[in-house]
Formats: C-alpha cells, sequence, structure tokens
C-alpha cells in the first residue's frame, strides 16, 4: 500500500506526535507498505535542542521524507513549525499514486492533506492527537468565542476524514462535543519493544546505580509543557516522600515550564528527589525507563 502523510509535527521537534509517526512508518515499511511523509522543514537549532545531528533521519528503505517550507510556531518545546499551506502539493503527489492519505494535524499540512484527498479522490484518514483544550491556553487572546471557534473548527475539519483515530477517547469526545460525528476509534500510540522493555532486578538495580536514581522511581518522559501537569507529580512527591521510602522523580525531556519546575522542587525543599535529565539519546531514554 502507498501511504502519503501530512503533519506538521515532525522529527527532530520533541513530541509524541513525531515519535508515533516514526516508529508507525517503520514498521509499516518493515511490512513492505511504501511511506510518504510531508513535514516541516526544521533549522539546525531545532536539531541542536534535541542534541541531534542535523541531518535527515533514516526510517525505513520505503520511507521518502518531503520537507516544505514551514514558519516557526509558538510551542512549548521552542521548535514548533507551522507549514503555509500552498493548496497545490496535490499537483506533485499525484505522481506518486498514493493508495490513502492520512492527515495528522488541522494546521498547513492538514488543509494540503485534505486537498489532496479531494482532489485525487483517495480516502483520507485522520488522527486527532491532542485535546485541544490543554493547547488554547497558548493562545495569547483569551476570549471565550474564539476558544469556541477552535473547538468546532478541529471537529469541523476531522468530519472530512472517512475514518479517526486518537491515542484517547477523552480526545474523540472533546470533538464530539463541538459537532464530531464521523466513525472513530480508540488506537494506542505505538511502542518500540525492541527498546523499550522490562529489566531483570539486577539489571535495574545497576541502572539506577548509573543514573543516580533512589530505589522507587516515579518517571516522567516528554515535553514539559503547562499541559502535562508535572508540577502536580512534584507536589505529590513532597507528600509522599515520607511514606514511601526510596521515592524520586526522573524527568527527561526539554520545555518552557523546566525554570519553574526547578523552582517548586526547591520551594518544596526536595531538590535531592527530582533529577532533570534533559533530552536524552534513545539508548539512555530506555536505560532510564528500566530503572524505574
Amino acid at each position: 500500500m502507498k501511504i502519503a502523510v501530512f503533519s506538521d509535527n515532525f522529527y527532530p521537534e520533541l513530541s509524541g506526535i513525531s515519535d508515533s509517526l516514526v516508529e508507525q512508518a517503520s514498521e509499516l515499511s518493515r511490512l513492505g507498505h511504501q511511506i510518504d511523509f510531508f513535514v516541516p522543514c526544521y533549522g539546525e537549532k531545532d536539531f541542536a535542542v534535541s542534541h541531534l545531528p542535523y541531518k535527515e533521519i533514516e526510517i525505513g528503505k520505503n520511507v521518502s521524507i518531503h520537507r516544505l517550507f514551514a514558519l516557526p510556531f509558538p510551542a512549548p518545546t521552542k521548535q514548533g513549525r507551522m507549514i503555509l499551506p500552498t493548496f497545490l502539493r496535490w499537483i506533485a503527489l499525484q505522481k506518486k499514486h498514493p493508495d490513502i492519505i492520512h492527515t495528522h494535524l488541522f494546521f498547513g499540512a492538514g488543509f494540503e492533506g485534505l486537498l489532496a484527498s479531494f482532489f485525487l479522490h483517495k480516502p483520507l484518514i485522520g488522527t486527532s492527537h491532542t485535546p485541544l483544550t490543554e493547547f488554547l491556553k497558548y493562545s495569547p487572546i483569551k476570549a471565550k468565542f474564539l476558544n469556541n471557534f477552535a473547538l468546532r473548527f478541529v471537529s469541523w475539519y476531522y468530519n472530512r476524514c472517512d475514518f479517526v483515530t486518537a491515542p484517547s477517547q477523552s480526545i474523540l469526545d472533546e470533538m464530539k462535543q463541538y459537532g464530531f460525528y464521523k466513525p472513530s476509534r480508540v488506537i494506542s500510540n505505538p511502542i518500540d519493544l525492541n527498546h523499550f522493555f522490562p529489566a531483570k532486578e539486577d539489571e535495574q538495580a545497576n541502572l539506577k546505580k548509573e543514573f543516580g536514581l533512589d530505589s522507587f522511581v516515579v518517571l516522567y518522559t516528554g515535553r514539559l509543557a503547562q499541559e502535562k501537569k508535572i508540577d502536580d507529580i512534584i507536589r505529590a512527591l513532597a507528600i509522599l516522600k515520607e511514606k514511601i521510602p526510596g521515592l524520586c522523580l526522573a524527568i527527561t525531556g526539554h520545555g518552557d515550564v523546566e525554570d519553574s519546575l526547578r523552582t517548586l522542587a526547591q520551594e518544596l525543599n526536595i531538590v535531592e528527589k527530582v533529577k532533570f535529565f534533559g533530552t536524552v539519546s534513545n539508548t539512555d531514554h530506555a536505560h532510564i525507563y528500566q530503572a524505574s
């Protein structure tokens, strides 16, 4: 099968969307499918933020990546990009003869995918990754009617799809409150089980020692953003540290609330219980999971 994938979020941006796209494409390629990505072009600084070399990712022999011009877009990772739609990219896509089009966001890339589906008469699958109400907190304009418009727009967009998936039921439920009615299903994001699997007891003990972690490790990994409510985890840690011996919190990833989280840990006198690792390599990422 030939699949054209449109997304305003992709490697190297730190994001569950980006990770899920890469893992999904890798497995589909292994099964013999052909994937064409239409995703933003990122700058050298965006790669540096994630401690990655400034070069294209290699996903599989059947995977092609087409980078489209994009403008910086406010995001907690400071890597956000939004593709400027030309509404003409479906013309080049028709030479690929895709069997299906998969859209992952409703911004510039999403409109390109929507138009490609319309003009090429191909099925359109949508995946809604985010509860929009959480991201509306970042809007510089705090007007209720604009929030309602944005929520209805998202539902309108995904109602143009033939089928819609989401990683959680709450995302679909939110859209249904604002008019979404198309067939849908919850499909969890993929996990690379070749790297993420439980460690044996002795291996786990060695990893805890290697990363300077205590005996009972709570792990948060991902964007350090307001909507993730990591501050609640830190506050809970301050309450439970006396009840659970060896309790500590490991945090990997980067984002715009890191400084405030560090300050909160200081205010609660639990700095030694909260360890910030920043953005780590895939190998260290898996090992920190195994230590938790």
